[in-house]
């Protein structure tokens, strides 16, 4: 593949964001819907769990532009949370479901709060999934 005089001037290049950063660049254009072919296959399987589930108590970590949050609703969930990294992706407002802006792998929620915890395709941002892992199990009541 020949390379572009762009590229070998080094005037074509790409920079990486820390995650926070590229989300915020990203949010203005971010749909509330699967908007790939892995974001509709994982919502294919996610969404039979949440409503096999029933959640009352729900929290929706890396909820970006709340695209869940409606799905617990509709699973019967009457206390839903969306939580996200994200100050720019939580603004979209889809609904009235409250949000918060933190850190997945340090929920600024009780314990045993939850009876679910969705986190959708968020943990491929998350550097290291034990504290993650240890987040989403604290919150949740047991059982």
């Amino acid at each position: 593949m020949a390379l572009s005089w762009k590229r070998w001037f080094g005037l074509e290049t790409t920079v990486p964001l820390p995650t926070r950063e590229g989300y915020a660049v990203w949010a203005d254009t971010y749909p509330p819907r699967p908007h790939n072919r892995l974001m509709a296959a994982e919502q294919e399987i996610v969404e039979p769990i949440i409503r096999l589930a029933r959640p009352k108590r729900a929290l929706d970590v890396g909820t970006g532009t709340g695209r869940y949050l409606s799905l617990l609703r509709a699973a019967g969930a009457n206390f839903i949370v969306g939580v996200d990294l994200s100050l720019p992706m939580l603004q979209h407002r889809q609904c009235q479901t409250p949000r918060v802006c933190g850190d997945a792998c340090q929920l600024p929620f009780a314990d045993g709060q939850f009876d679910l915890v969705c986190s959708s395709l968020m943990a491929g941002d998350v550097a290291d999934l034990g504290p993650w892992i240890t987040e989403a199990t604290r919150v949740l009541a047991p059982g």
